[in-house]
């Protein structure tokens, strides 16, 4: 974004002082739902067949059109949901059921997609592509993080690494545009 640290040489830590970081002009840490959810990366997580690819669908579906909820401010642009799991048939299904229950609009800035490529396989590239086309996307729901994964297979690996290694690259690809 402009903001980074300059790195003076390779033996010496990356530095600003606090002064100059107070003094400075940096973005806005956008609200995608007031107060609830900022754009960057956050984890949904429950136990399975709770709702929470319904619920997903809705929240993609609400700021698609910039509408309140749960009593909060959305932040209206396009949204991407990454239905990793499903078939259309099935999320047709829960729109209808979305549509009929809450009489929300179908969007048009909204797009879905039920499948993708695997993080450093190429979801980043068809990431920045979607971006490049639709520069006002402001959310993209990834349903669910294990079909993005890198093969797990290797149970020698550590986990906790594989996963800090593996939300890292969402981070970076998220901090470059929010």
């Amino acid at each position: 974004m402009g903001n980074e640290i300059k790195n003076k040489s390779s033996n010496e830590f990356n530095t600003i002082s606090v002064r100059e970081l107070y003094y400075m002009q940096l973005p806005e840490n956008k609200q995608v739902i007031s107060g609830l959810l900022f754009q960057g990366v956050t984890i949904l997580a429950g136990s399975g067949k709770i709702g929470k690819s319904f619920a997903v669908l809705f929240i993609c579906m609400s700021v698609s059109n910039g509408l309140e909820i749960w009593n909060r401010k959305t932040l209206k642009g396009t949204t991407l949901y990454l239905a990793l799991e499903d078939n259309l048939s099935r999320i047709q299904n829960r729109i209808d059921k979305i549509v009929e229950g809450t009489g929300i609009a179908l969007p048009e800035n909204m797009y879905i997609a039920t499948m993708s490529r695997s993080i450093k396989s190429g979801l980043e590239e068809q990431i920045h592509s979607f971006m490049a086309s639709h520069q006002d996307t402001v959310l993209i729901v990834i349903d669910t993080f294990q079909k993005i994964r890198n093969n797990l297979n290797d149970r020698s690996s550590n986990i906790y690494a594989l996963d800090y290694e593996e939300m890292s690259v969402l981070k970076t690809l998220a901090d470059k545009y929010y």
